[in-house]
């Protein structure tokens, strides 16, 4: 049986194909029919089907937010609590799903599994289908161009360990292109705690954007003290190393365990070794 009921608007099939296709590249079975038009008719089959599969993922356009159909697709899923929706072009959210946590993929390409906005949709998904979903953030492997670079000798650590790693955990983030660095943008004045994190971590290396230290650690003290343990780890880096401020290994450490609580692995292995430094 599909997983995934996706409500799209008939005019925005060739995105919303895409979109399927890239669920289905990531194992979920997917609910798409062109000749069905989803989004502009309602029967008895599309309705069992909306009951019976766990996600419901709504494609929010200027077309599909005054369809009707969408909308009711949009409120059943709701109603249910598997709704996941996601804007592909830039447009108002209907009134009342507007304050329902969104993914952004207005910029995203076709087989961009690395992007950030993509991985918090698909994750959602694989979630609600009762699938293991991707880790927060998890540290992927660096292109081979910049896996051989040398770090800048303004960005070696002080201790010659945590900064090196937190670096090169985060080298995804170098090729960011303009747009979706707007995105982010966009997302953090909502409040968003995820793109918080990602200005946060692009403004402190300096990734597509001019190096802040001071509002790159603003951002990331928003996220973690929203449970954001990605941004606490990243926070304990910067403590230890005495970046945006002074070194300060108690706080450092501090960080290092609310993220370890949270399942962060590299947080704990630094908490290990700085209380076994005696830092505690």
């Amino acid at each position: 049986m599909e997983e995934v009921f996706l409500s799209y608007k008939r005019e925005d099939i060739s995105r919303a194909k895409a979109v399927a296709d890239g669920l289905k590249a990531e194992g979920l079975r997917v609910f798409f029919d062109a000749g069905l038009k989803i989004g502009e008719r309602w029967d008895e089959g599309l309705e069992t089907r909306l009951n019976e599969m766990p996600a419901v993922a709504v494609l929010w356009s200027k077309k599909s937010r005054k369809s009707d159909m969408v909308c009711s697709e949009a409120a059943r899923g709701l109603s249910l609590r598997k709704l996941v929706p996601a804007t592909i072009e830039a447009c108002t959210i209907p009134l009342g799903f507007d304050r329902i946590q969104t993914a952004d993929l207005r910029n995203w390409r076709t087989g961009d599994f690395k992007h950030f906005e993509w991985r918090r949709f698909t994750d959602a998904l694989l979630e609600l289908a009762g699938r293991q979903k991707v880790e927060e953030l998890a540290p992927r492997s660096p292109s081979p161009f910049l896996q051989h670079q040398p770090l800048p000798p303004a960005a070696r650590p002080a201790n010659g360990d945590s900064w090196t790693e937190f670096k090169h955990s985060t080298l995804s983030l170098a090729d960011q292109s303009v747009a979706e660095l707007a995105s982010y943008r966009f997302s953090a004045s909502r409040g968003e705690v995820w793109a918080q994190y990602m200005l946060g971590v692009m403004l402190l290396l300096g990734y597509g954007v001019e190096r802040n230290e001071i509002e790159a650690i603003a951002c990331l003290r928003f996220a973690a003290d929203r449970g954001w343990s990605a941004a606490s780890y990243a926070l304990g880096v910067a403590y230890e190393n005495g970046v945006g401020q002074k070194i300060q290994l108690k706080k450092a450490l501090a960080c290092y365990r609310k993220a370890a609580r949270a399942g962060h692995q590299a947080a704990l292995q630094h908490v290990l070794r700085l209380e076994f430094q005696g830092a505690a």
